[in-house]
């Protein structure tokens, strides 16, 4: 297989899209058990590195992404995404969090 066994980024992304299925989706469940068990995996052994990508916190998104389901709490989703990509020193996108 070469080195696509290890990498992180694929299964992060196949990971995130298999959170949004419909049901009786049994490939995507198998998948969303696959790649979990992968990145929990990797987590576990500290290895959460990508050659083939650069960014800016890999093991922060990996772990955020086991740790909080997708559709755990969206308001959540948002407000974490703002607090990483620095929305919190502008008003006008702070104030949406509480509409």
């Amino acid at each position: 297989m070469g080195q696509s066994d290890q990498v992180v980024t694929g299964m992060y992304n196949l990971y995130r899209a298999s959170q949004v299925m419909f049901p009786r989706e049994e490939i995507l469940a198998d998948a969303r058990k696959f790649s979990a068990k992968f990145l929990q995996g990797k987590r576990a052994n500290i290895k959460i590195l990508d050659k083939w990508i650069i960014a800016k916190d890999l093991p922060g998104e990996v772990g955020y992404a086991l740790d909080v389901p997708w559709y755990a709490s969206l308001r959540l989703e948002t407000r974490f995404y703002l607090e990483k990509y620095g929305g919190e020193e502008d008003a006008w996108i702070g104030k949406t969090l509480y509409r």
